[in-house]
């Protein structure tokens, strides 16, 4: 029985992932930054629901019961960096959290699951990096002028292959907002 490993996320615009990277690039020129491992620019995403590993055929199912989550569009805004237990570092959602949430609630009400969530958007997980070097990291972060929006009208299912030098996803589903 074969069996993928899948995740719910809102994608992230290419040019707010750029400036993610230039932010990310222009750190590991001024700091010493072992220990972190950065998501690589093409992986960055707002997770909704991590699903994990389930039999393939029980995909359509999956994508069936997504299909009848219905939202419509909404606009977030991405600013301040923010930590949990210094092991992953994360930019904060400072506005439209609350419509993330609801569609977080409403595709676990679909599947009869529950999570907490928070929302936010991974850019590291701190492998091995002393408390100290993380807070000052996160320091120079918040000393940043980086703040972003952008419209969400979809989301997707996502397949997470894992590979010693990191993940590749793959869009299993995409299903986009209604209309007005």
């Amino acid at each position: 029985m074969s069996t993928k490993r899948l995740f719910i996320a809102v994608s992230v615009p290419e040019n707010i992932k750029q400036e993610i990277n230039n932010l990310v690039l222009n750190l590991k020129k001024n700091k010493c930054l072992e220990g972190l491992r950065f998501v690589e620019k093409e992986n960055l995403h707002i997770t909704l629901k991590f699903i994990g590993y389930m039999p393939e055929e029980k995909l359509d199912e999956l994508i069936s019961a997504l299909d009848k989550v219905s939202f419509k569009p909404f606009n977030i805004e991405i600013k301040g960096f923010s930590h949990f237990k210094y092991r992953v570092l994360f930019i904060d959602i400072i506005k439209g959290r609350d419509f993330l949430e609801s569609l977080a609630f409403r595709i676990n009400e679909t599947l009869g699951t529950h999570d907490n969530f928070r929302a936010h958007l991974t850019i590291a997980r701190n492998k091995n990096m002393q408390k100290d070097n993380f807070l000052e990291v996160l320091d120079i972060l918040n000393k940043e002028d980086f703040n972003q929006s952008f419209s969400v009208k979809s989301f997707e299912l996502i397949e997470s292959v894992l590979y010693s030098h990191g993940p590749k996803y793959k869009t299993i589903f995409s299903k986009l907002s209604s209309s007005s």
